[in-house]
């Protein structure tokens, strides 16, 4: 007999194909997720939890999963997952770390870029305001080249960021409870500061 897996939220479906050759897949149909009531009718029948941040897995909950082995959480916080109950119960808890990396850090970027270049900005007054002035000198904004940016956490995130923003012409300083090693820093061409220090480098280049 094959697997069980309880898949609780909508995700796409190329990205469950391999799984779909080798168990059998309970997933949600009429809504994105499957309610707290669904949830409680299925956990007991199933061996795997495909889990999501946005719903919560309680000690309740799986104090009826009688099979369960392994809770696969859709991202890289298991915050939504009661880790101490699953652990009593001997049922595996991991997630995936990396799928979120590159297009964390394209969000950064592109956030910074709108946020400098005051595109999101422009963009809705252009839409929301009859007289809105456009001109040579009108809306400007500031550029990313030779500006300092200050990362706090150099973790995975952190270094994807940290090499857009090198690509950008930009300084990277950084802070993290531990200091990366030379090679690291070198790699990424960042250099170490305490908090206070990385406040004080970036904020002045801020254009607000």
């Amino acid at each position: 007999m094959r697997p069980k897996i309880l898949v609780i939220a909508a995700i796409p479906k190329q990205g469950l194909a391999k799984l779909e050759q080798n168990c059998e897949l309970i997933y949600p149909t009429e809504n994105f997720t499957f309610s707290d009531e669904e949830i409680k009718k299925y956990i007991p029948q199933v061996d795997g939890i495909l889990s999501v941040f946005v719903k919560p897995l309680t000690a309740g909950m799986l104090k009826e999963a009688t099979r369960l082995r392994i809770i696969a959480n859709f991202g890289v916080g298991y915050n939504n997952i009661d880790v101490a109950k699953a652990t009593e119960m001997g049922v595996v808890v991991c997630n995936t770390p990396n799928a979120v990396t590159e297009p964390t850090a394209e969000m950064a970027l592109g956030l910074l870029l709108s946020l400098t270049r005051n595109i999101a900005l422009n963009d809705r007054e252009l839409r929301t305001k009859p007289n809105f002035k456009w001109g040579i000198m009108e809306n400007l904004g500031t550029g990313l080249f030779d500006k300092t940016v200050g990362i706090i956490g150099m973790g995975r995130i952190g270094k994807a960021f940290a090499r857009r923003a090198i690509a950008s012409g930009m300084k990277v300083i950084y802070y993290n409870r531990t200091r990366l090693t030379d090679e690291i820093e070198r790699t990424y061409n960042c250099k170490y500061v305490s908090f206070d220090k990385l406040l004080e480098k970036s904020a002045p280049h801020c254009p607000w």
